[in-house]
């Protein structure tokens, strides 16, 4: 609820953590909690570093197979389209995208939601480089993976994103 309050909490942690434990897991996941709590109050860069920060933590610690990584890296390409440089974000996606296609089919479960929101992230990128026709195959790969569950947990998601295959498609059709 206080996003600021929660910016300054982190960074306390962050400087504990550092000066007690060191480099680990934990302290990456902090970091990356950082990096949101920054992100809503709209220190972009200052976010982008700080989920720079957590992937090459859990990186050097536990390698590139960790959810944190893979979770640092969508952050930070979301922060890359907010900042309008979808060509950074594309290439961050890119370089999980395996990944995460693999954890999916494998894992299922949340696994899904991290690879349709990676999905949503490269369509929207392509997107903002005019490139429509990519990015409602994109955005259409997303819809397929987001099978509606009993829940509801991935409707809300699946509905953004079928709204972005609608406007691709009309941009496409103009």
């Amino acid at each position: 609820d206080n996003p600021q309050a929660a910016v300054e909490v982190y960074r306390q942690l962050v400087d504990d953590h550092e000066r007690l434990i060191g480099p680990g897991q934990r302290l990456a996941n902090t970091i990356g909690n950082l990096g949101v709590a920054l992100s809503r109050i709209g220190s972009t860069r200052e976010s982008m570093a700080a989920f720079e920060r957590a992937a090459a933590m859990i990186e050097a610690v536990a390698d590139r197979d960790h959810y944190l990584y893979r979770l640092s890296i969508s952050n930070l390409a979301a922060l890359h389209l907010r900042e309008d440089e979808p060509e950074a974000a594309e290439s961050l996606i890119r370089g999980i995208l395996e990944d995460l296609e693999k954890r999916a089919q494998t894992e299922g479960g949340v696994e899904i939601s991290y690879l349709a929101s990676a999905l949503d992230i490269l369509g929207s990128s392509l997107s903002l480089q005019r490139r429509y026709v990519e990015a409602a195959a994109v955005y259409q790969s997303a819809i397929d993976v987001l099978i509606p569950d009993e829940a509801g947990t991935r409707n809300e998601l699946r509905r953004a994103i079928q709204g972005r295959l609608a406007e691709v498609e009309r941009r496409i059709n103009s």
